[in-house]
């Protein structure tokens, strides 16, 4: 008799049916590893040229500095000629009385100079000009490099499909971070006297952060980012008031936030503070790589107000490699069973 867990045909069909769910669900994930390196191997093209583009621009900025320091030399050399020759000049303008011819010869000595001294500093402008526009060179191809590191993405995916992950879980857990700082935050004591609180609220936004990752042991990492509009204390060369906890060696670490003059929209790499801003909800990024973690990523950033003012955001982190592996590892288990159970049916048959 065949056993209880395989009696009808319809039950063969399930498992069949399930087995050709599960390969076509690894197959994917190797496709997207696949599209992954890919990607990965263009932008990284792209991040070596950028580099030699940088390398011959900053080549070329040392030739034209060394074209410079010459025509200093020659500058300076005609200043003190000509300095010499005026005081030549005076002297026999003075003894000459109506009977100047030397002053002329010397006059025109000047006036040479003077002329070779103007084209010298046409010169400098020249060079100054080509130095700038090599600057700007290197200028774009930095930006270009900042682009490339800063959030290199993917096609969007169903995370709860393709990875299993719990979006809502997690979107829960940033939520009541939320909640938590919102919970601590007094207008009153910002106002009043700035820097003494944001240095408390500081130590507060640790705390929850650090308790946050211990009880989501499925994030990489948490955080929450002051609005750096609030700390009218702040040089834009300070750090900003916030923290980023995430998991390193099995230990949690904290980051102290950002310079203040890092949070502009421009930069590339501040996608996760303002994309919640702008849409003034709760946003699910793409999936990216993270330079500094050096890690693929994907973030939920959620923006705080309190009575229409904007407090600040507040995220969390996914390893997406991570959960790539887990989502491979149980779809293969999953096959596993189901071949198991397919070969005894067909033992049973035999």
């Amino acid at each position: 008799m065949l056993s209880n867990e395989l009696t009808t045909t319809p039950d063969i069909n399930d498992l069949l049916d399930k087995v050709q769910l599960l390969l076509n669900n690894i197959s994917e994930v190797e496709n997207q590893n696949t599209e992954t390196i890919n990607i990965f191997k263009e932008h990284f093209t792209n991040i070596n040229v950028s580099f030699s583009d940088i390398s011959s621009s900053i080549e070329a900025l040392n030739k034209k500095s060394g074209i410079i320091d010459d025509i200093v030399d020659v500058i300076s050399s005609v200043a003190r000629q000509t300095n010499l020759l005026a005081i030549n000049a005076a002297i026999e303008a003075a003894r000459a009385g109506q009977h100047g011819r030397t002053f002329a010869v010397v006059a025109e000595e000047v006036k040479k100079l003077s002329v070779q001294t103007s084209n010298s500093a046409v010169n400098i402008k020249k060079i100054v000009d080509e130095i700038q526009s090599e600057i700007s060179v290197a200028k774009n191809n930095m930006d270009s490099i900042e682009s490339s590191f800063g959030q290199i993405n993917f096609k969007n995916r169903d995370l709860k499909k393709d990875l299993g992950i719990d979006t809502k879980s997690i979107e829960k857990s940033v939520e009541q971070l939320n909640l938590q700082v919102k919970k601590s935050f007094n207008f009153q004591n910002s106002r009043s006297n700035p820097k003494k609180y944001y240095n408390e609220i500081q130590n507060v936004i640790e705390r929850i952060s650090e308790n946050t990752l211990k009880t989501n042991t499925n994030l990489f990492g948490v955080y929450f980012q002051i609005n750096p509009e609030l700390l009218t204390h702040l040089q834009s060369d300070d750090l900003g008031v916030g923290i980023y906890s995430f998991w390193e060696n099995e230990k949690v670490s904290n980051q102290k936030s950002l310079y203040l003059k890092d949070f502009t929209p421009s930069n590339s790499y501040m996608f996760w503070y303002y994309n919640p801003i702008n849409a003034r909800k709760g946003v699910w990024s793409n999936i990216y790589f993270d330079p500094y973690s050096n890690k693929e990523l994907i973030s939920f950033s959620l923006p705080l107000y309190i009575e229409n003012q904007f407090i600040g955001v507040s995220g969390a982190d996914i390893d997406y490699e991570y959960f790539r592996k887990m989502s491979q590892s149980a779809s293969m288990n999953d096959l596993k069973e189901s071949i198991n159970l397919l070969s005894k049916y067909a033992l049973i048959e035999d």
